[in-house]
């Protein structure tokens, strides 16, 4: 229950017993759930929030292209990186995960952004204190874009939606330095090198100027071979960041991520 402070006490001593006598329920937004809506972080009870923490407490995650059940030499992206320092995902592409960012991206499930940010943001905390190191400039959010008229067709942006609900957890400002004149091919069912090859010159540097130097941190819902983060991040490097960093939902499972 959100309360204004500003109201009269009488009035906020009344809702608080009125939550109390009545407290008001709320679906999670994994598993459906009904928990009271202050049992509740960004959405997700405290089951789905456990069960994901074990599986990233359980699973041998990449810590350099974030791939989950990677092993060892890593099956994910890890070679094809030459311009990311590295990339963190919060959850694996599969399972409960896979199906909420499905719905999310392209069922209209907008609601689901401020879930998953949330996800994503606890990830980014993991390696937090280690990433920011040293530095005196809090690093900006950067969506990758969507060519218009796709976006215009689905209504939304989804690594846009994801950039400002991250940016309302980490504080972190968010910059839309990127643009996509060009649609290019539909990406799924490529392999590394033909979606490597199908991103050149998809994307674009869309400001005249920016911050010289400093952190930029690539927002996307789902990483898998990392070209598309390649490809942003290699604008962003050639335009003045000197540090690039991937944070995506969900991230590539073993073999799959090939």
């Amino acid at each position: 229950m959100r309360v204004n402070h500003t109201d009269n006490p009488i009035k906020v001593l009344g809702q608080y017993l009125l939550e109390g006598l009545y407290p008001q329920k709320k679906s999670c937004a994994f598993c459906g759930r009904h928990w009271s809506l202050s049992r509740l972080s960004a959405g997700l009870c405290p089951i789905c929030l456990q069960a994901w923490r074990q599986i990233r407490a359980d699973h041998p995650i990449c810590p350099v292209c974030g791939s989950f059940d990677c092993g060892t030499p890593c099956a994910g992206p890890c070679a094809d990186m030459k311009t990311l320092d590295c990339i963190i995902a919060a959850a694996p592409y599969s399972g409960v995960y896979r199906q909420r960012i499905m719905a999310f991206k392209y069922n209209g499930y907008k609601s689901l952004a401020d879930p998953l940010a949330y996800m994503m943001s606890g990830a980014w905390r993991e390696k937090e204190q280690i990433l920011l190191s040293g530095s005196d400039r809090a690093p900006v959010l950067v969506p990758v874009p969507m060519h218009i008229e796709k976006e215009k067709a689905r209504g939304y942006n989804q690594s846009r939606l994801l950039a400002y609900a991250l940016s309302r957890e980490l504080g972190f400002p968010v910059q839309e330095l990127l643009c996509r004149p060009v649609e290019g091919r539909i990406q799924a069912g490529l392999d590394k090198r033909q979606r490597q090859t199908a991103l050149d010159q998809v994307f674009q540097w869309a400001r005249v100027t920016s911050q010289s130097g400093g952190a930029a941190i690539l927002v996307d819902d789902v990483v898998t071979t990392s070209a598309t983060l390649e490809s942003c991040g290699k604008i962003l490097a050639d335009n003045g960041f000197d540090t690039v960093w991937g944070l995506t939902f969900a991230g590539g499972v073993g073999l799959g991520a090939r």
